[in-house]
Order: structure tokens, then sequence, then C-alpha cells
């Protein structure tokens, strides 16, 4: 039971030193190009909705992918980029 118990604590500290990030990138600057490049599509989609609807649509499908889901999962990715980096030093 002893062994068990050691065993399932260590596993728990390894989970905790590695880190496993749901939506973090393996660099800031990477993540934050990643934003950058989604913005520029959202803008891009917004200014010519009226005049190129699908290519908006497409515009807005790939900020979505860029971002790896929602501007909220990307702002949560950031924390979590920065936190995993502050946890690394």
């Amino acid at each position: 039971m002893a062994g068990l118990k050691a065993c399932a604590t260590r596993d728990r500290r390894n989970l905790l030193t590695k880190g496993n990030p749901m939506f973090a990138s393996t660099t800031i600057v990477a993540h934050v190009m990643r934003g950058a490049i989604a913005a520029s599509l959202i803008a891009w989609a917004w200014l010519h909705q009226m005049s190129n609807p699908m290519f908006a649509i497409a515009a807005g499908v790939l900020a979505v992918i860029a971002m790896r889901g929602c501007p909220l999962c990307w702002t949560l990715g950031l924390f979590e980029t920065i936190s995993e980096r502050m946890r690394i030093r």
C-alpha cells in the first residue's frame, strides 16, 4: 500500500513539473505571432465582409484556427505560456 501511494505521489509530481498546458505555445513570441496573424485576419474579414463574403468567412475560420479556438482560448493560452516560462525559471 505504501509503495502504491509513493508511486502515485511521484506521478503527480511529474505531471506538475512537466506541465501539460492545454492552450499554451512553446514560446511567448510564437503565441503572440499567432495572435497577430489572427487579429489581421479578423480585421481583413471585417473590412471585406460586404465585397468578398466567402473570403471573409474563410479568413474568420483561419483566424479561429490560428488562435486555436476563440479569443478567450487564445488569452488563456497566453497566460499559460507566460506561467510555464515563469515556472521554468
